[in-house]
């Protein structure tokens, strides 16, 4: 994507991480140049400490929202299916359900996180993000990291799973 095409939602998902990173500077999987950490923090300024605040709340609240109905679909309605013989339910659905939902949270969280900026954007006034170059190769950068992570923790937990399931019988 050359300039100009990251469209609001993406350029509000790049604004409310850089803002985010502020509090997680050092967490594992996302590592960042030293020019990108100064881009980074000249996005992060743009930011408010209400807009921040408002941010986390608006986030938190979008994803609940669509945290919980995706759960009981995916975990709680199969299980009571199987209710009251729990041990008719079959290990490797418990294991493919949670990964299925560590897949699904981060695409939840970031569908959260960008429209929640565009919302907090728009009720505190703040003008859409201005792409500069290299914006787009940051946004590609960070959607990569998060899929490195999410891939990462599904191989975990169907690692563990398997292990259980060997060793559990």
């Amino acid at each position: 994507m050359p300039r100009g095409e990251l469209n609001l939602l993406r350029r509000s998902f790049l604004r409310y991480w850089a803002r985010n990173l502020k509090f997680a500077r050092s967490t594992p999987g996302f590592d960042y140049s030293s020019a990108e950490k100064r881009r980074l923090d000249i996005i992060a300024s743009e930011v408010t400490p209400s807009a921040f605040a408002v941010w986390l709340i608006v986030a938190a609240f979008i994803f609940v929202f669509l945290a919980l109905p995706l759960i009981g679909l995916i975990l709680v309605g199969p299980i009571l299916y199987w209710y009251p013989d729990k041990t008719a339910v079959p290990p490797p659905f418990v294991v493919g359900a949670l990964g299925l939902m560590i897949v699904l949270a981060p695409v939840g969280l970031t569908v959260a996180m960008a429209v929640a900026g565009l919302t907090v954007d728009r009720f505190c006034g703040l003008a859409p993000l201005q792409e500069v170059d290299g914006d787009v190769a940051l946004f590609r950068k960070i959607r990569s990291q998060i899929v490195r992570v999410v891939t990462l923790g599904v191989a975990g937990v169907g690692l563990l799973g398997l292990i259980g399931w060997l060793f559990g019988r």
